[in-house]
């Protein structure tokens, strides 16, 4: 079960990646890839916050062991997995 936990919530950030410039249209891709990159580091500091408050309820609900600095990698995945929100971002924008 902390496998599976420790990447779901990294991989939703690949799907708001893909919807957070959608709707944003881009005169050139200069200005689009510093906006991917910024939203990027954006869903990378929330999804941070969420995976360490996911492993909390899990391990205070017994769901999941705690690993001491095991459980880095609930927080660790969303940084790894980083270059794919700002492809994913890049790909979702301006597609509305």
């Amino acid at each position: 079960m902390e496998t599976t936990l420790s990447w779901v919530v990294p991989a939703l950030g690949v799907v708001l990646s893909w919807y957070s410039l959608r709707w944003v249209r881009f005169r050139s891709k200069l200005t689009m890839v510093p906006s991917a990159v910024f939203v990027s580091l954006v869903i990378i500091c929330l999804l941070v916050i969420a995976s360490a408050y996911v492993n909390t309820v899990c391990v205070e609900n017994e769901f999941c062991r705690n690993y001491g600095d095991g459980n880095m990698a609930y927080w660790l995945n969303a940084i790894f997995i980083s270059p794919l929100y700002v492809i994913f971002a890049i790909k979702g924008a301006g597609e509305y």
